[in-house]
């Protein structure tokens, strides 16, 4: 008999698979001059924390999607063996703000650092002109039934669809949360949870 999987977990990309804050930060600092480390950023935006426009946090952002530290970015601490579980259980697919532009760059990383245990990567668009449903709509419209996030305010989008979400514990999403939402620490709390 075979058997298939039928639930769906969604899982965000940045700071949750890849490393993306802990990437950003030096890049930031040898092209632009400052001191930042990931632990500066307490804001899911980084206006205040770079002192400049969204318009320009936008451009430093699509510059650095560009550059080899973003290609070479490591993965999450525990990520390759917590997804490699979880994709013995269930249909794994990333859902990603990150502009579609960027899949084939983002299919190569996961499939050289993460291995071939996604089903499918999912682009939202969220901070340009295409960008066409939330995550939580998205999440709701293509029946993920749980979901694994690092920014709050998605988190918090994502859960209002009555979709159970692990919020991943980074400097920037502190602050209370409640049901459907759960705090964790690690990939480890995360396999706890799913498995």
């Amino acid at each position: 008999m075979v058997y298939h999987k039928t639930k769906k977990i969604g899982i965000d990309l940045d700071d949750v698979v890849l490393d993306f804050n802990n990437t950003l930060m030096p890049y930031h600092n040898k092209k632009f001059g400052t001191n930042y480390q990931r632990d500066d950023i307490t804001s899911f935006e980084l206006m205040e924390l770079w002192k400049c426009t969204r318009k320009e946090v936008l451009r430093r952002i699509d510059e650095f999607y560009q550059s080899e530290e973003h290609r070479h970015a490591e993965p999450v601490l525990g990520v390759r063996s917590a997804l490699n579980l979880l994709a013995s259980k269930y249909e794994l697919h990333i859902v990603t703000s990150k502009p579609e532009l960027l899949r084939l760059m983002t299919e190569e990383w996961l499939d050289c650092n993460i291995g071939q245990v996604i089903h499918k990567v999912h682009f939202t668009n969220q901070h340009t002109d295409l960008f066409r449903k939330t995550k939580g709509e998205f999440c709701s419209d293509f029946g993920i039934e749980y979901f694994i996030e690092d920014s709050l305010e998605y988190a918090v989008n994502v859960a209002s669809w009555g979709i159970p979400v692990c919020l991943y514990d980074v400097p920037w999403n502190q602050g209370i949360v409640k049901y459907p939402i759960k705090r964790v620490f690690s990939w480890m709390e995360i396999l706890d949870i799913l498995v």
